[in-house]
């Protein structure tokens, strides 16, 4: 046996797709036991089940085939198109999957949030809807779910509940990035490039045999530099930079054909500034201006390990052990809205500890296959904020100038959150064209709340619920004094159980068209807000009161069909989703205050479409789309109104404080689109010469469930272009890819703060933070394979 170390490399952007990763768990389908390639494909040709869209084939099109016999709208991003198209990290699909949307410009550069269909989580802090799995390593929370893609092999993006096929519960959809296996193939990747905005990447992956047959290793990383777009008005420095660096690593041995064992480890240090907002209400703003007097800081580390055991029991079962921690801290100062006497800024330490085990049971015969699944997540999640919240608004600009009034606190939060499942699906071919898959999952979820909140008013010496006076007018409070009064403290617990079913039936009329239907349920976990962090009576009674699960079923027809030879692919599905027990997170602009609580019943209607086609051997196009309706039909809380006799928009003009029926949900466009084009030159020098092109648009949507008309953040459309030549050797690429070639600068998301009344020009904004999507970007990179 002849032993092999290689070390990898790739510059960013794309190549960590291309390249064998040492990523983290395997995948959510059974592992290959094979010591060769070819063995390697074969076994996961089986591994892949009608529910669980896990297929490690080395080829795109042979898993998008595997895709086609799946009886939901999975959208696939093979590694070939993730490197073509210049994705790079999760973000980089937003627009590109039906009816899932998300934010172009997240807290951090490591942070992102989904929403499918309509369903999704407003909070950072928040357990997503959209399940995020690396492999199997589940992601607990928003922030560091925005992952830079390390030797990725494919992204499925899948809607609907996937509480039976993946071990947590996820009511609105997985994404779920696969990264390749380290086998005999010996792998080496260095990449590298430069940009405008003094952008540069590096990234190497290297894979290989350790002991061929038994031992194999694969090793990648990357380092993505870039310097600040925003300019601060306020101190002169530069703000929205990148600053991030990801590793993945990956271990596995087989010492027998039965029996495998797998370590995969994963890093992301995110040292980027925290978002930086522009303010509407600053005369003479800019989309590439802001103007906090504080610096957003910001350190975000995560890291994860995953060490799986699989035993091949025969040729059909399989039975795997998986073991994760992952944990990260985040310490920041998030800027939140640009104004220039930093008024809802809050500095803060994240912490987030998190454990699972699963034993997993997987078959797979002739007519039967199954998956079943014990699960068992303790989630331990650490919160201390300084927060510069405010009782009364000024306006900065009026004269003389008035300070506002600041409630500054301190909060020092404590969830464990233990979570027991038991969950599986299985498919039965009735005849050689009908097929039913029954899936079910069993849900048990426990939460301890700890929660304290303490005075940062230096004057204050008794807690505010004993009259303690607990405003100032030091607008940095919040930042200098030192903790002081304890205001009231919380410590309570709550446990819900959910059952979870699901049915699907899919007939394959002829070979190339294969409807189906599909109706399955999934539950977002309830808990206690963490949002419960001012100093009066109606935090400390938003402490201790509990919000239920969240219960979607979800009803779905489709058809996927294929024609002239694979060249032609359409898929499309209408789909009703029925959600009760909503929770939602707004902000109520009068306290600027956000509330988590079951605000009653939604749905959600649409139709989604794919279509991939190749009218020649060398070019090919696809394009995706969605129609989405999705309203908040019956809101279960207190209405209620406010009315600015001064507004930006004329006298006496009422705007709604809190949700209500017939409110369209947050993130939610009417229509989603997109297009993209990948051709291959056809010019008589050697090698590949490939130019390519996507666009994506969506129409406007709110950003929470008050639909504020001036809150409504506008359609928009991206153009991006890409250019490639790789030499006959295939050996080396070079290529060129700009992003948002237009230049738009679209708003992503508002925050709009009314003067209190009783001052100078009350109910115009004290505040009207923006945040803008990135504004074009290009970059040229050099790859070598070997």
């Amino acid at each position: 046996m002849k032993p092999f170390w290689s070390v990898k490399g790739c510059f960013i952007w794309r190549n960590w797709r291309t390249g064998a990763a040492m990523a983290t768990l395997a995948c959510a389908g059974i592992p290959s036991f094979a010591s060769g390639p070819a063995q390697a494909q074969q076994q996961a040709a089986s591994d892949a089940t009608v529910q669980e869209v896990v297929i490690r084939s080395n080829s795109d099109a042979a898993g998008q085939e595997e895709v086609q016999r799946t009886p939901v709208l999975v959208t696939r991003f093979g590694q070939q198109k993730l490197q073509d198209l210049n994705i790079n990290n999760t973000r980089d699909i937003a627009g590109s999957v039906p009816s899932l949307t998300q934010w172009r410009a997240g807290v951090t550069s490591s942070n992102s949030n989904y929403f499918f269909r309509g369903v999704g989580e407003l909070d950072a802090q928040g357990q997503p809807s959209v399940g995020i799995y690396l492999d199997d390593a589940y992601f607990p929370r928003l922030l560091g779910s925005q992952i830079d893609l390390l030797d990725v092999n494919h992204i499925d993006a899948i809607p609907g509940p996937q509480g039976t096929s993946f071990p947590h519960d996820a009511e609105a959809g997985v994404v779920h990035i696969v990264t390749n296996t380290p086998d005999n193939n010996k792998r080496l990747v260095v990449e590298s490039g430069f940009g405008n905005y003094n952008d540069r990447k590096v990234s190497i992956l290297a894979s290989g045999p350790i002991i061929e047959d038994q031992l194999y290793a694969s090793l990648s990383a990357s380092t993505r530099g870039r310097d600040g777009w925003t300019n601060n008005v306020t101190t002169g420095q530069k703000t929205n930079d990148i600053a991030l660096t990801n590793t993945l690593g990956k271990l596995r041995w087989t010492p027998t054909q039965q029996l495998e064992f797998s370590l995969a480890t994963d890093l992301e240090v995110d040292n980027g500034s925290s978002k930086s907002y522009g303010n509407l209400a600053v005369p003479g703003n800019t989309s590439s201006a802001t103007y906090n007097p504080l610096y957003p800081y910001n350190h975000f580390a995560q890291y994860g390990g995953a060490l799986t055991v699989s035993y091949k029991i025969d040729d059909h079962q399989t039975v795997k052990s998986i073991s994760q921690v992952r944990h990260f801290e985040q310490i920041a100062l998030y800027d939140n809205t640009s104004d220039l006497w930093a008024r809802g800024s809050n500095w803060l330490n994240y912490r987030d500890n998190n454990y699972s085990q699963e034993f997993r049971w997987q078959g797979d015969y002739d007519r039967f296959n199954f998956k079943t699944g014990l699960y068992f997540n303790r989630d331990v999640w650490y919160s201390a904020r300084r927060a510069n919240a405010v009782s009364i608004y000024t306006d900065y600009f009026a004269t003389p100038q008035k300070k506002s009034a600041y409630q500054p606190t301190y909060q020092r939060l404590s969830q464990t959150t233990d979570t027991y499942a038991l969950y599986g699906s299985g498919d039965y071919l009735l005849t050689d064209k009908l097929k039913i898959t029954l899936g079910g999952r069993y849900n048990y979820e426990r939460q301890a709340n700890d929660n304290y909140n303490y005075s940062l008013v230096s004057s204050q010496n008794v807690s505010s619920l004993q009259g303690g006076s607990y405003t100032t007018t030091d607008n940095y409070a919040f930042l200098n004094n030192p903790i002081g009064v304890l205001n009231w403290h919380v410590n309570n617990n709550a446990g819900w159980t959910s059952l979870s079913p699901k049915a699907v039936i899919s007939y394959q009329i002829l070979p190339e068209i294969m409807p189906y239907f599909s109706v399955s349920q999934g539950h977002k976990d309830g808990g206690f807000d963490f949002r419960a962090q001012g100093p009066t009576l109606a935090s400390y009674i938003q402490a201790i009161v509990p919000y239920k699960p969240e219960t979607l079923t979800t009803y779905e027809i489709g058809a996927k069909t294929n024609f002239f030879e694979q060249r032609l692919q359409l898929n499309a599905a209408l789909f009703y989703n029925n959600f009760q027990d909503v929770q939602i997170t707004a902000l109520d602009p009068t306290t600027n205050t956000s509330h988590r609580f079951n605000a009653g019943h939604a749905y959600s209607e649409g139709a989604e479409f794919q279509a991939t086609v190749e009218p020649v051997d060398d070019w090919t196009v696809g394009a995706t789309g969605s129609l989405l309706f999705a309203t908040l039909n019956a809101f279960d809380g207190k209405v209620t109104y406010q009315t600015y006799a001064n507004s930006a928009w004329g006298a006496y003009l009422t705007v709604p404080t809190s949700p209500h029926s017939g409110a369209t949900l947050p993130y939610s466009p009417r229509y989603q689109g997109s297009l993209y084009s990948i051709y291959k030159v056809p010019i008589d020098i050697p090698g590949v010469w490939k130019i390519t092109g996507s666009v994506q648009a969506q129409s406007s949507y709110y950003t929470d469930a008050l639909n504020v008309f001036f809150l409504k953040v506008p359609p928009q459309a991206y153009l991006n272009l890409g250019a490639s030549y790789t030499t006959p050797d295939e050996h080396w690429t070079i290529s060129v890819n700009a992003k948002n070639v237009a230049n738009a600068r679209y708003v992503q998301s508002y925050t709009y703060q009314a003067i209190s009344a009783g001052n100078a020009n009350a109910g115009k904004p004290a505040y009207w933070s923006a945040a803008y999507v990135e504004p074009f970007s290009i970059m040229a990179s050099v790859r070598y394979t070997y």
